[in-house]
């Protein structure tokens, strides 16, 4: 039995499945690259999708935090950090709407 059909009838949790499907390497070997995002002049460290999947954070060595609509490749917005260093992590704060990001780099702050 497949592990779809396992959840279907309550014989695989909702967590158990993710974690197969996580770690089995048939789903990985049909992962491809459609295309890339070329909206940082640095390398990138941290990417997020918004609750919703409809769009990306992302926080790069050029020290901007950019939100981009990967679906048409468009910036949404674009705000350098404030970071003297990299950006290694960031995130979409919960109940705000999308609209307030936190972040951390390697200067601390």
């Amino acid at each position: 039995m497949s592990y779809l059909s396992d959840r279907q009838y309550g014989l695989l949790s909702h967590r158990r499945l993710l974690v197969k499907l996580k770690n089995s390497s048939s789903i990985t070997r049909r992962l491809n690259l459609e295309y890339t995002l070329n909206v940082h002049r640095g390398c990138v460290n941290t990417i997020w999708w918004n609750e919703l999947g409809t769009t990306i954070l992302s926080g790069s060595d050029d020290q901007n935090l950019i939100v981009t609509d990967p679906f048409t490749r468009q910036v949404l917005t674009k705000v350098h950090s404030g970071h003297r260093e990299n950006i290694f992590s960031a995130k979409f704060l919960p109940e705000t709407n999308d609209r307030r990001v936190v972040s951390c780099s390697g200067d601390g702050v």
